[in-house]
């Protein structure tokens, strides 16, 4: 779930938790069993919605992005292919941990799993480079601007997104945003490798709601 908003006129109305329960509703007869959303850290209002839908925290994080304006030179990026046995190992990896087992995939959430790795791999979407393993989605254009999506799945901080930045420049990318841990030095890391946090996302808390 994301973009929400109400209308300042219909706010304290029961429209947001109108929409929950609708949405909520909707998404159990296609066979959804979860929902999630992500909230800025300072929006009240937000949050005592989610608390009366009956959500819960599961992780935090703070959204970050990098401009890439090295050369047009596309590099020449090679999708890994780890075995089914190393996607296994990256779900009880340190880094997905330090989400509490969520990461984030373009503009949401999402909760590995063995297949759900798989089916990524198989895209061409995971990237290894040394010791780090990457998420790094195909460049899309919904803002304008070609954006590939970051996750580190393993690996250090700082290498990773050194990586990462290559990677998505040679996908095409002229954008590269991530969600990290919500981590004084993690973020230190992101701003000294030229990462900004975006504004809307500088401290979001992700729910979860199962139906």
């Amino acid at each position: 779930m994301s973009v929400a908003r109400t209308d300042p006129e219909w706010r304290g109305r029961g429209v947001a938790t109108l929409l929950q329960h609708t949405i909520a509703v909707y998404a159990k007869r296609r066979g959804i069993r979860t929902l999630r959303l992500l909230v800025a850290s300072d929006n009240r209002p937000s949050l005592r919605a989610c608390a009366r839908g009956g959500f819960s925290q599961v992780c935090e994080a703070t959204h970050i992005y990098s401009n890439l304006r090295n050369s047009n030179r596309r590099r020449k990026v090679t999708p890994s292919s780890p075995s089914d046995r190393q996607l296994s190992k990256l779900l009880k990896s340190r880094r997905i941990a330090r989400t509490r087992g969520y990461v984030g995939y373009r503009r949401h959430f999402i909760k590995p799993t063995k297949n759900l790795l798989i089916r990524l791999r198989d895209e061409g979407n995971i990237y290894t480079t040394g010791q780090e393993t990457l998420l790094v989605s195909r460049p899309d254009t919904l803002f304008g601007t070609p954006r590939s999506s970051l996750s580190i799945l393993d690996g250090a901080a700082a290498k990773s997104l050194i990586a990462a930045k290559e990677v998505a420049h040679g996908l095409g990318a002229r954008t590269l945003s991530a969600y990290i841990p919500y981590d004084a030095y993690e973020i230190s890391v992101a701003k000294r490798l030229h990462f900004r946090r975006s504004p809307w996302a500088k401290h979001c808390l992700i729910f979860e709601k199962r139906i």
